[in-house]
């Protein structure tokens, strides 16, 4: 026996076929006295069809009253053009076989099919795939594969920026997963030159090739590959999360205390971590000086002057860089649609504005002091500047220039104009292109590195930092003149080296570092105004000894970040959700 049902149409609606007759047929079913079924021309439902061999689309007496969405439930219970009551438009094509008595179901209007027994709309997993970047054209089908299952084939035309093959089918699948329900990620992906099209320019979905399986594939089951994309995305997001951590608490540590040190201070730095003193780091040239509000903090103690010298040049090199290559490499792991792109952009460049209200509060209330909120603002540049690079390689890509040439291009103009924030798209850039070129074999490798490769991986990056620094000169507010000089290439690999070589020693990180990750934009967002006076707190702590202080100086930024930076973060997400609610 074969039932036709739905749950819109249930009870005394639904219709029940007799047994297959012997020609083999199916789909044919008989329709119960008493039942409201009719077919109708889909393009007019007004005109009834009732003439044996035509198509129509079939709608029928529905028991349910709509969708939750309205917008929908107005689309498919429409009023009864012939009759009374409401009637529902199934989106079946059938046509009459014995006119009110039997009717077989021959396609759908809307290309809906059934795989593991839900709707999947074909023009939908089509839609998903157009919006991933270097896809020109899909075509999506079924297919019946040898076991008897129906699974979803899709067909790309793809550009020069996608791969091709296993690895491109694979990347492709990955990426569709996050985008679409597990039973709707195609079972398998082929590459085509071009899709076939219709006279009318529509795709010629019939002519579409019958895929070839793969008994050698471990991912043919679209359940058992999209648990696998799930873990191994985990993998990567809380790596990502270990490294923000680090960032978010380099970012504090330098934006609270190289204010401090800003005054008559200019030496060549030549340092080393196990001995710092004058010869290698070159002449401090005062040891005791004013802030910038005039608090006096004359350090007395060598130890902690010294070591807050050699933290803040490390945190220099893992605040913004080593930031911009994680979100890089984040953006080029979950591509956007043209329209989530921009909808991120302007929320960027809306946190942005936002975050020039302290400028407001200290005009009409003196909260915060005029210098925080200055400050403030100019921190803020970063969420423009981030703004920028997503739409530069969005730019780029339209060009149709791979994501590596887009880097040395801006490492380039860098160079020739001497911008910090253009070589910083740089490192956006790179961080994007390592995404889009790095193979999930290879990310594995990276994450789930032995004891012994991350020891060396510190210890490469250690001897990294210091032939960086050997070489560049530190100033006021520990900035580099001479950083674009004709030593830039070398700066440019000793970052990148640096920034692998933190990764690899990383790996997924520990449960702290991700719980500090996962402040990130609270803590960026509130830190320069809602902020802790540092040079109070270490002041406090210079009687206990260089090492309390040095202590209080590395605690204030993580205390801060599992504080407010988490509290900020909470109404964030909260925010986010009421306009997705009312959205």
């Amino acid at each position: 026996m074969e039932t036709y049902a739905s749950s819109e149409v249930q009870g005394s609606n639904a219709f029940l076929s007799t047994e297959v007759l012997p020609d083999g047929g199916t789909g044919k079913f008989n329709v119960r006295p008493g039942q409201t079924v009719i077919l109708v021309d889909h393009g007019d439902v007004t005109r009834k069809v009732s003439v044996p061999g035509e198509s129509g689309e079939l709608l029928l007496r529905p028991t349910a009253n709509g969708y939750l969405d309205e917008k929908q439930t107005s689309m498919r219970f429409i009023p009864n053009p012939f009759g009374q009551g409401r009637l529902f438009r199934s989106g079946d094509l059938c046509k009459w076989i014995e006119v009110g008595k039997q009717l077989q179901l021959v396609g759908r209007v809307d290309f809906q099919v059934k795989v593991s027994g839900k709707l999947v709309e074909l023009e939908h997993v089509e839609r998903a795939a157009e919006g991933l970047l270097g896809i020109r054209q899909a075509a999506a089908r079924t297919f019946v594969r040898s076991s008897g299952t129906m699974v979803v084939a899709l067909f790309l035309s793809v550009d020069g920026t996608r791969r091709k093959g296993f690895e491109g089918e694979r990347e492709t699948k990955e990426q569709l997963a996050l985008v679409l329900p597990s039973h709707a990620v195609p079972a398998t992906i082929a590459f085509l030159d071009e899709i076939p099209l219709l006279k009318n320019g529509k795709k010629d979905r019939n002519a579409l090739p019958v895929p070839e399986e793969d008994g050698e594939d471990e991912m043919t089951d679209s359940l058992g590959m999209v648990r696998a994309v799930g873990q191994r995305w985990a993998q990567e997001f809380r790596a990502r999360q270990a490294v923000c951590g680090i960032s978010v608490t380099a970012l504090l540590f330098q934006h609270w205390f190289r204010w401090s040190y800003w005054g008559p201070l200019a030496y060549r730095s030549h340092w080393c971590p196990l001995a710092y003193d004058g010869s290698l780091a070159g002449r401090v040239a005062c040891l005791s000086w004013e802030d910038n509000s005039g608090i006096q903090w004359g350090w007395q103690d060598t130890l902690f002057q010294n070591t807050m010298h050699v933290l803040l040049l490390i945190t220099l090199r893992l605040s913004m860089s080593l930031l911009m290559w994680t979100v890089g490499y984040l953006d080029a792991r979950v591509q956007k649609n043209l329209r989530d792109f921009f909808v991120q952009c302007l929320s960027v460049y809306a946190v942005y504005w936002f975050m020039h209200w302290p400028l407001v509060t200290n005009k009409y209330f003196g909260f915060p002091t005029h210098f925080r909120a200055a400050y403030s603002v100019r921190v803020a540049w970063s969420c423009k500047a981030y703004t920028f690079y997503r739409l530069t390689s969005r730019c780029l890509t339209a060009l149709r220039i791979p994501p590596g040439l887009q880097a040395l291009f801006m490492y380039v103009v860098a160079w020739h104009l001497h911008s910090v924030k253009i070589r910083d798209c740089g490192h956006y850039l790179m961080g994007y292109w390592l995404g889009t070129v790095a193979t999930q074999a290879f990310v594995e490798r990276m994450l789930r590195r032995s004891k012994k490769e991350a020891v060396a991986a510190f210890c490469l990056c250690a001897c990294a930092f210091c032939v960086r620094d050997s070489f560049t000169e530190i100033v006021e507010m520990y900035g580099e003149p001479n950083y674009f000089d004709c030593l830039y290439p070398v700066r440019i690999v000793m970052d990148a080296t640096i920034v692998a070589c933190i990764v690899i020693f990383v790996g997924e990180g520990t449960p702290f570092l991700r719980i500090l990750g996962q402040a990130l934009v609270g803590s960026y967002i509130t830190h320069t105004t809602i902020s802790p006076d540092a040079a109070t707190f270490v002041r406090w702590a210079r009687c206990y000894g260089g090492i309390a202080q040095l202590a209080c100086a590395c605690l204030l930024p993580i205390a801060y970040i599992l504080t407010i930076g988490y509290l900020a973060q909470l109404l964030i997400f909260q925010a986010v959700r009421r306009l997705q609610v009312w959205k």
